[in-house]
């Protein structure tokens, strides 16, 4: 049947096996299993959206994110600048999670079907179900390739060190990890949470901090210096005061790959990655505020207000 024939059909709401397979075909979903899918599918509302209608607009925070199953939605601003999206997208979506107002105007460029979550409803999603933050952060991994390399600096060495060397009181580890760039946007409440299972690691020059096979975690280097070797490569890399190594590939339970020797003696923190998830399944608002630093990691504004979009079709604006 036509595209445009069946959207003018498409009275019915679709049924759930279709809407899941659907769904998988988004990277955010791609590792949620099957009986996840069915949840999401289950918490959200099916929307026909008439041509010209707005889904979402300028200026405003939205309610509700909008997974794009069918049709195409044209984003547009102020200044007139326009682009189409096209499915499966997922629309508003770090504006929801965040609580900002939208960049753009989201208009049905003809009959449109979306899947609808409230936020409040979608942050109960991620707080209930790792598969889908894991997926998230990939996502954002693959749009922000900086954020992917095994070491990262905080361009905050000397002040880490005075902390480590005075011995570390519980309100300066959590000023310690606020300077994480997942933690940046996250309130001392929210990371004195963090701070309890983090882990305090004195670092002995010739030890072996972790091994290639360690399971996912992040570690904030406070003072000394880690080699990071890898099987393939004969020159390590360094990590020293104020470096963070895993962060990324901690989040996405990806392992790190490399071995960490101690070079210089020093202090460590470390966040196993099952205790800072079992943290984020009871702290839904520590989860906003870590993705809203995420998101705001990311600069290109193509994707600002449209994210997850595989495919996205540049329109031209004539006037005069």
């Amino acid at each position: 049947m036509p595209a445009e024939r069946r959207r003018e059909l498409w009275r019915e709401p679709l049924p759930a096996a279709e809407l899941a397979g659907r769904l998988r075909t988004l990277p955010l979903f791609a590792s949620v299993t099957v009986d996840e899918l069915f949840r999401i599918v289950s918490a959200a509302r099916q929307i026909r959206h008439d041509p010209g209608s707005i889904l979402l607009k300028e200026g405003a925070v939205p309610a509700s994110l909008h997974l794009l199953l069918d049709g195409a939605v044209i984003g547009s601003t102020a200044e007139a600048e326009r682009r189409t999206i096209e499915p499966p997208a997922a629309i508003g979506f770090n504006e929801a999670l965040q609580g900002q107002p939208m960049h753009e105007t989201m208009r049905a460029e003809q009959v449109a079907v979306t899947l609808a979550l409230t936020i409040e409803e979608f942050r109960t999603l991620l707080a209930d179900n790792t598969d889908l933050v894991t997926g998230l952060v990939a996502t954002l991994s693959d749009r922000d390739p900086e954020s992917v390399a095994p070491v990262q600096s905080t361009s905050a060495g000397a002040e880490l060190a005075a902390l480590a060397a005075g011995g570390l009181s519980p309100i300066e580890k959590v000023l310690a990890l606020q300077r994480v760039p997942l933690f940046r946007r996250a309130s001392v409440e929210e990371m004195q949470h963090v701070a309890a299972v983090t882990s305090t690691v004195t670092m002995t020059a010739g030890v072996t901090l972790f091994p290639e096979s360690a399971p996912p975690a992040l570690w904030m280097i406070l003072s000394g210096e880690v080699a990071l070797n890898r099987p393939s490569s004969t020159v390590p890399t360094r990590a020293r005061a104020g470096d963070i190594i895993g962060f990324v590939q901690m989040l996405s339970g990806h392992p790190l790959g490399l071995t960490g020797t101690v070079v210089e003696a020093g202090v460590a923190l470390r966040i196993a990655r099952d205790d800072l998830f079992d943290v984020l399944g009871e702290r839904p608002e520590l989860l906003r505020q870590m993705f809203a630093a995420m998101f705001r990691r990311v600069a290109d504004p193509t994707f600002a207000s449209g994210i997850f979009r595989p495919k996205v079709t540049q329109t031209a604006v004539v006037t005069g």
